[in-house]
């Protein structure tokens, strides 16, 4: 067996202001990001598996993924996969300035056909980018031990969904990943399909129907 960890970031203060952040715009943790952070790597420490942590290199991501480093004595590798998809043009501008133009509403509507104006990538080419990723990482793996990786809220909704073979973003929104929610799943010999086996969302609802 082996034993994926997807960690979102923990809370920043672009998050506190409804600014949006992608793949070019940076926001430092806030104070309880970082106890969030901190509460992760409690949480994880317990699993002697880990051998290894992968993050997104934006800053705000490796700050999140440090305490877990620290606690393991093992070095964070960055890798471009883990990135936050690409919003383009709607990088760093205020929520309540994207929701109301027509790619904002296409993209809280139906994701899986978003190009975002400006952006170098769509959803779903972040999407097979990371999952591609991962794939190799798990190949790699040796039976019996885990992965963490530390990423974005939107890339580990688009990944989570592939990784448990479902085959469009329709789904996107029904999940509520909530800042450093980690996600476990593992993968049986044998089996081309990850099973979601725990998720750690902190008091918030995971799934909505």
């Amino acid at each position: 067996m082996k034993t994926l960890y997807i960690i979102r970031l923990g809370e920043t203060e672009n998050n506190v202001k409804k600014i949006w952040s992608g793949s070019r715009t940076d926001s430092p943790l806030t104070q309880k990001g970082i106890s969030q952070a901190n509460r992760v790597a409690d949480l994880l420490i317990a699993d002697s598996s880990i051998s290894c942590i992968y993050a997104s290199p934006a800053k705000r991501v490796l700050e999140t993924a440090r305490p877990l480093a620290d606690k393991f004595s093992l070095k964070i590798i960055p890798d471009e996969a883990f990135q936050e998809i690409d919003i383009g043009d709607f990088d760093g501008r205020p929520q309540s300035e994207v929701i109301g133009t027509e790619m904002g509403k296409q993209f809280f509507s139906a994701p899986q056909y978003i190009t975002f104006p400006g952006a170098n990538a769509s959803v779903l080419e972040s999407q097979q980018k990371a999952t591609v990723k991962i794939k190799e990482l798990l190949d790699d793996l040796q039976m019996e031990k885990a992965i963490a990786i530390y990423t974005h809220g939107a890339l580990l909704r688009v990944v989570l969904l592939k990784l448990l073979g479902f085959n469009d973003l329709s789904m996107f929104w029904k999940f509520q990943i909530g800042s450093c929610a980690v996600v476990q799943l593992i993968q049986k010999p044998n089996e081309k399909f990850m099973e979601m086996v725990n998720l750690v969302n902190f008091g918030s609802p995971f799934l909505t129907l």
